[in-house]
């Protein structure tokens, strides 16, 4: 099942995982980006909001250019999500990948099936974005797990 053939320009970036594109709103696939309320620490260990310059990432990166999803089926937590794999205008590479290669969101297993791990793994070498200090992986946030939440970077 496909969005379309037609790029979108109707776009809401609610945060670096979740998008509305036409009414319809995605999870990318995938992935797991910081909440928008997230703190990190950067590589001074200064906290700083990671969440927020996640999502302002992406928006950067799509600019005003027009987006589309391809749409995989609802998604088993919110019914009211669509899972995607979106992409932007003029460029190769798929938001999902864009995002773990930038270090703006990881490799989310099983659902990833490991699309994602040479991509996390170059963003941690090379210190992009959450790698470039220490971070708590975003679903341990969510389930709050602080006792047992492995610190990232």
């Amino acid at each position: 099942m496909s969005a379309g053939a037609s790029w979108a320009a109707d776009l809401t970036i609610k945060d670096a995982a979740t998008l509305a594109l036409n009414g319809k709103v995605y999870r990318l696939d995938g992935i797991d980006a910081p909440e928008l309320d997230q703190t990190c620490l950067d590589d001074k260990g200064a906290t700083w909001p990671c969440g927020i310059a996640a999502r302002d990432q992406l928006n950067e990166f799509i600019s005003k250019r027009a987006v589309q999803c391809d749409d995989k089926g609802p998604d088993t937590t919110y019914r009211s999500r669509r899972i995607g794999i979106c992409r932007v205008e003029g460029e190769g590479v798929r938001l999902n990948q864009w995002l773990v290669r930038n270090g703006w969101a990881l490799n989310f297993e099983p659902y990833a099936k490991g699309r994602f791990f040479f991509d996390q793994a170059h963003a941690q070498a090379n210190h992009h974005g959450l790698w470039r200090g220490c971070f708590s992986a975003p679903q341990d946030l969510r389930q709050w797990n602080k006792k047992t939440a492995k610190l990232l970077g």
